[in-house]
């Protein structure tokens, strides 16, 4: 449920004639409904996700899904076209939005590339802070071996009041 409203709350600012679509499908026909929110829950999560965390990659993945429906459309369109002359031309605004659509690939994965160098960054970040740690360590074993053995020595002198 909370998924369906987050999905329905994204649609009504992004999509409102789609909210409202859906909102009147639930309506009419529950069965329906539920189909076409498991279609578009499909269509929209990593764009809602990708919002919370990485803006430039929702934005492009929002251009991406356009250009999908649009080559689906041109697609239908041209299955259904007999003219020669209007097809070749439905042909060439096909090869336009899939000229467009490798362009978002290749900026989606620049996006995604970019992320795990950062992730790799505050990686390396932590190992080195933790090889620091570890070297410290290691130069005050004499050190420590002496107060812990001091510390059980005097224990035995001492009353545990727990």
């Amino acid at each position: 449920q909370q998924r369906e409203n987050e999905l329905i709350g994204w649609l009504e600012k992004n999509d409102p004639n789609r909210a409202n679509a859906l909102k009147q499908l639930k309506q009419t026909d529950q069965r329906a409904y539920i189909k076409r929110m498991m279609f578009e829950m499909k269509n929209y999560r990593e764009i809602i996700d990708a919002e919370q965390t990485n803006p430039a990659l929702a934005e492009v993945l929002k251009k991406d899904l356009v250009l999908k429906q649009k080559r689906n459309e041109l697609l239908e369109k041209i299955k259904a076209t007999a003219d020669q002359a209007k097809r070749d031309d439905l042909i060439s605004q096909l090869k336009d939005i899939l000229g467009q659509r490798f362009d978002l690939i290749v900026e989606k994965k620049q996006i995604r590339y970019e992320e795990l160098k950062k992730k790799l960054a505050e990686l390396q970040e932590s190992v080195d802070k933790s090889q620091a740690e570890l070297k410290t360590i290691k130069s005050k074993k004499a050190e420590e071996v002496d107060k812990h053995l001091q510390q059980l020595l005097s224990r035995s002198e001492q009353i545990d009041w727990n």
